[in-house]
């Protein structure tokens, strides 16, 4: 330090001080102060773009229609849109780029379950392959009422506690909040506010407004890290790693590990564990098909007849008994 220049000391100083603040005073600030000598400074939605201009260019030509077509699936409003904590999910996704198809697919509710796969012709069948009663989609199979889906549920809540209180310094009002909310999501039911502190009433009113399915999604609503944020400066952590945002994401990309093991066991149901079993699955799905087509014969045009495998009524009752 004393061998350097006076400027540089006084550049190293001001690293320092700033260093300090952004520690002592975390909190998100997306405009950067433009400097004498900076003669051109790129904004986009009300913050500062410090780099990967090209990228982040594409994607605020991309954000407009891709926020309009979220706002009309889920029937949102732009007040409810403003409420998802974005840059969470962002984090979240940039910490899980291993599974960067699986998650994009989530996320446009376009995970292949039977619903998906009956719409583009890959299935005959829309229903759950483990309960065979209702339809599949992904909210289906988080709250399927088989026994080993349950158990899974009941993981997921104990893995959230304990992550939460151990590794995360949460406010425990926030787990209670965010445990109850996904019990209650399971049964079918909306979290009751009137049973937790005015100070929370915001934050379950406002995920009630988006879903508590959202969370599997990755979206959670911007009332948690600031809750959270202010727990940890009440209890003096100051921390770079340490912040509400960085809570969030952490949740999202714990709930989303625990979803893919969900869906793993849940292929092994439908495709087998390996290729022995992939294929007498498939050929039991064929058979069941040609007995279908069998089945309904006697609509078929006569030219259309040679190519059943079965010729006669007996070959085709043999066939069904098969």
């Amino acid at each position: 330090m004393a061998s350097l220049d006076l400027p540089a000391q006084l550049n190293v100083e001001a690293d320092r001080g700033a260093n300090a603040f952004r520690t002592a005073y975390p909190e998100h600030r997306p405009l950067v102060p433009r400097l004498q000598h900076n003669r051109a400074q790129l904004h986009i939605g009300g913050r500062t773009i410090n780099g990967k201009y090209h990228r982040e260019i594409r994607l605020a030509k991309s954000e407009g229609p891709l926020r309009a077509y979220i706002m009309r699936k889920y029937s949102w409003t732009v007040a409810q849109m403003e409420l998802i904590d974005w840059q969470a999910l962002t984090q979240a996704l940039n910490r899980k780029q291993d599974k960067e198809v699986a998650l994009v697919k989530l996320l446009a509710e376009l995970t292949p379950t039977a619903k998906i796969t009956k719409r583009y012709g890959r299935s005959n069948s829309s229903q759950c392959p483990r309960c065979q009663t209702d339809e599949e989609t992904i909210d289906h199979v988080i709250r399927c009422p088989a026994v080993a889906c349950q158990q899974w549920r009941s993981a997921l809540l104990t893995h959230l506690r304990l992550i939460c209180t151990t590794a995360l310094h949460s406010r425990l009002a926030l787990v209670d909040v965010l445990l109850d909310g996904l019990s209650c999501w399971f049964q079918h039911e909306q979290l009751d506010c009137t049973k937790y502190p005015d100070s929370l009433h915001k934050l379950i009113k406002d995920q009630n407004s988006i879903g508590w399915n959202q969370l599997f999604r990755g979206r959670m609503v911007r009332e948690w890290a600031s809750l959270q944020q202010q727990s940890l400066w009440d209890n003096g952590f100051q921390q770079k790693s340490l912040s509400g945002r960085s809570w969030v994401a952490t949740v999202v990309t714990t709930i989303w590990t625990r979803f893919f093991e969900l869906w793993n066991a849940r292929n092994t149901i439908v495709h087998g564990v390996d290729i022995n079993d992939h294929t007498a699955i498939q050929k039991s799905r064929l058979l069941e098909e040609i007995k279908d087509l069998h089945s309904r014969r006697e609509s078929f045009h006569r030219s259309d007849l040679p190519f059943l495998i079965a010729q006669t009524d007996d070959e085709t009752q043999k066939l069904k008994r098969s």
